[in-house]
């Protein structure tokens, strides 16, 4: 950028506004002090006061925005979305079974063609239980591989929305779950305002938020979306493994979670990145 100029103060909080970046640049990056690593770009024909407008509308409502950082400030007037963390985030099935085999299986995420993975191993019930339980005690969670685009699509909805990452890893039965769980997701930087362990993800969220504080739920497992798929306003979210492309006819399917959220936002905020 060539420089900025603040552009508007209101209630503690400075806007900054660049400067084109070239000739054929029209647009302009606006950026928070209290916030730098915050920006929001504004495109080529749009109203830079009506963004001013809307933008003190968000303090007014809110009483904050958001900036970077993990985890991020929990607000209860912000709507709600909720993202899953294995195989969505972290890539579970091919890191679990790189650490089972010595790595003669290292399958990507997209190459990935069953969730049982016990069934890929050739493994019955009681050894296969025997290896979650080996890999979870021993702390494999925490070294496990973030799948490209998790930090950008955190950080965008969190510019909008509470992100609750809800994982049915069991932290109930282990504690080293949430610890070893939270060390990942510090250790990546990954902004977040919630962390929730369940098996019933539709329950819990209707018992504990109210399914009509919710927007979205970003998931791998279809049986995960198909009671959020009957709220019409819950949009859902399916991460595209080769496991999840059959069963899924009522939810927008994505190649990552970071699409995933650029359309999100692009569907329901009007101040989108649009480079």
């Amino acid at each position: 950028m060539n420089g900025y100029a603040i552009v508007d103060c209101y209630k503690g909080y400075s806007l900054k506004m660049s400067k084109p970046d070239s000739e054929g640049d029209h647009g302009f990056l606006v950026i928070m002090d209290e916030f730098p690593s915050t920006s929001i770009y504004i495109g080529h024909g749009k109203d830079v006061h009506h963004f001013i407008d809307w933008y003190r509308g968000l303090i007014d409502e809110y009483g904050y925005i958001s900036g970077l950082g993990a985890p991020s400030v929990k607000n209860q007037n912000r709507k709600k979305v909720f993202v899953d963390l294995d195989n969505v985030m972290a890539d579970y099935g091919g890191d679990f079974l790189r650490w089972a085999t010595n790595g003669q299986l290292s399958p990507s995420p997209n190459d990935l063609t069953s969730l049982h993975l016990n069934e890929i191993l050739c493994l019955d019930d009681a050894d296969y239980a025997e290896l979650k339980r080996r890999w979870r005690v021993e702390g494999h969670k925490r070294n496990m591989t973030m799948i490209p685009g998790t930090h950008g699509a955190l950080r965008r909805l969190s510019q909008w929305y509470d992100v609750v990452i809800i994982s049915s890893r069991p932290a109930d039965k282990y504690d080293n779950i949430r610890e070893d769980t939270e060390y990942w997701l510090k250790q990546h930087d990954l902004q977040y305002s919630e962390l929730v362990f369940t098996k019933e993800k539709f329950d819990y969220v209707h018992d504990h938020y109210g399914v009509d504080d919710v927007l979205a739920i970003f998931d791998d497992d279809p049986k995960n979306l198909v009671k959020f798929a009957g709220k019409q306003t819950v949009q859902c979210y399916i991460v595209d493994r080769p496991y999840n492309r059959t069963g899924a006819p009522f939810v927008h399917r994505f190649r990552t979670l970071y699409d995933a959220a650029c359309h999100f936002i692009g569907m329901n905020e009007p101040w989108k990145d649009e480079r």
